[in-house]
């Protein structure tokens, strides 16, 4: 009996008439992005200053604007408290005192909308580039908490896109064989940039400096890249002393942080999954799931010995320990709500590695224990079917094999399109124009201040302060403008 050609290896180029329902996932996954980024922008633009906002602004961005001296540089940045978020307040600064503009809500949010914009952006560039599936991008996109942050004027939302985009260039460094040291040093220094947004992202630095020290040992480039690359090395020692050595000064004997009197690794995952969804039930309940699969992800994989290539899954894997072991050590509290932001990025994509790896070992063993269960009915094969060659016993085997990877597939497809789904209604049920989750009831201030004539002398609330300065300023303002003076006469020459 003559035997067939077949050729058992599928194509996995995409046919072309894929390309368009590819382009209209990219077109909608824009649209999402944009709808997102109007959230924050129209809040910044239409909401009053907040208590936090307020105190930055006066104590530390516009003493720079006056007078940009070492010595006030100095004295603000070692004068300082933790609300004081040094990249913030020099942007502030640079952006008011560069347009002459003083008190203006938008104008010192700016910064931070910038920010938020550039890292909706580059999740959309890597979900279209494919770097990115479609669950990841709405993890990543649909943050509701972070959305919040990207509106207001502190250094929390400027830190998760700056982690975010050292992640990147990490992963652009990994896919280039660890060869090109420049990616690297960018990476390290973006981080390091992102502590200066907000010092807690220190830890996020050091979970990251451990994988990539980690990998350098492994592939025995450690002292070639020391070698070729000291000089910046040393200044990105220094750079991060002085900002060690800042947060370790706000976080003080009575200077805290954070208001937590204790920390567990269920409290802080109920705050990422806060960041998401909505609904005490719901948050405990995925919050506990998902506590349990990772554990049981990371578990898996290290018996298998495959935990090592999980980077972003060791670093977000410690990065909860550490943050535990810092409460237990130095009986401080835990990291809750606006700390724990800045490593979102790290946290998600690191969770998810680590489900998916252990997933693909799953799929693998599944598949592997059914083909084996093929083989095993070739026993039990006719008289026929024995007489058949071996290349159409196997292209039936591979058929199979294929059907089931096909059927997994498809499950996985609709399950993942049914949760980015629900992460987006999640989304829009929770945005609110008018106020923040952390400020709820500063917002109101502006308005009391502006159509309540009694509440011109109330106490020294910082966004009190604010707006007893800009209606003088403004008067000024409008004064210099009539008389054809010079406005804004602040600004240093």
């Amino acid at each position: 009996m003559k035997s067939r050609n077949f050729n058992i290896q599928r194509d996995l180029s995409i046919p072309k008439d894929l390309e368009n329902p590819k382009r209209a996932i990219n077109f909608m996954a824009a649209v999402a992005s944009l709808m997102v980024a109007l959230t924050f922008i129209i809040r910044a633009a239409i909401t009053g200053i907040t208590y936090d906002e307020a105190f930055t602004y006066l104590a530390y961005a516009r003493p720079l604007m006056d007078s940009p001296t070492i010595s006030m540089v100095e004295s603000i940045f070692w004068g300082s408290v933790a609300n004081n978020h040094w990249l913030n307040t020099f942007l502030i600064a640079l952006v008011c005192g560069g347009l002459k503009i003083q008190y203006s809500e938008f104008l010192i949010r700016l910064p931070s909308v910038i920010m938020g914009c550039v890292y909706l952006g580059l999740v959309l560039w890597r979900f279209c580039k494919g770097r990115l599936n479609g669950i990841q991008y709405a993890i990543l996109t649909f943050c509701y908490y972070a959305a919040e942050f990207f509106g207001l004027a502190r250094g929390y939302g400027m830190a998760v896109t700056l982690v975010f985009a050292g992640i990147i260039l990490y992963g652009e460094w990994k896919r280039q064989n660890y060869e090109k040291h420049v990616l690297l040093l960018l990476s390290i220094g973006i981080f390091i940039l992102s502590a200066y947004a907000n010092s807690v992202t220190l830890v996020c630095c050091f979970c990251m400096g451990i994988v990539m020290g980690e990998h350098l040992i492994l592939e025995k480039k450690l002292f070639s890249f020391v070698r070729k690359c000291w000089p910046v090395l040393i200044l990105y020692a220094g750079a991060g002393l002085v900002i060690v050595k800042y947060h370790f000064r706000v976080s003080g004997e009575g200077m805290p942080l954070w208001a937590s009197s204790g920390s567990s690794i269920f409290g802080m995952m109920a705050e990422y999954v806060n960041m998401l969804f909505q609904g005490d039930r719901v948050i405990r309940a995925v919050s506990f799931l998902l506590l349990l699969l990772t554990g049981g992800a990371a578990v898996y994989l290290l018996v298998r010995r495959k935990l090592t290539e999980c980077d972003l899954g060791i670093a977000c894997l410690v990065y909860f320990v550490l943050l535990v072991s810092m409460d237990v050590v130095f009986k401080r509290g835990g990291f809750y709500g606006r700390t724990l932001l800045p490593a979102y990025p790290l946290v998600a994509l690191g969770i998810y590695e680590l489900l998916e790896r252990a997933l693909q070992e799953l799929r693998e063993i599944l598949f592997a224990l059914q083909e084996k269960k093929f083989h095993s009915q070739e026993k039990s094969y006719s008289l026929q079917e024995k007489n058949l060659s071996c290349e159409e016993r196997a292209f039936s085997l591979q058929e199979k094999s294929t059907s089931l990877q096909d059927k997994v597939q498809f499950a996985a497809r609709i399950l993942g399109a049914a949760f980015v789904v629900m992460l987006t209604l999640m989304y829009a049920g929770k945005t609110d124009l008018l106020r923040t989750r952390d400020w709820y009831d500063d917002y109101n201030i502006k308005v009391d201040f502006y159509c309540n004539p009694d509440f011109f002398s109330a106490g020294e609330h910082a966004s009190v302060v604010f707006y007893q300065e800009k209606v003088e300023w403004d008067r000024e303002n409008l004064f210099q403008e009539y008389s054809g003076e010079e406005k804004n006469s602040y600004v240093p020459e």
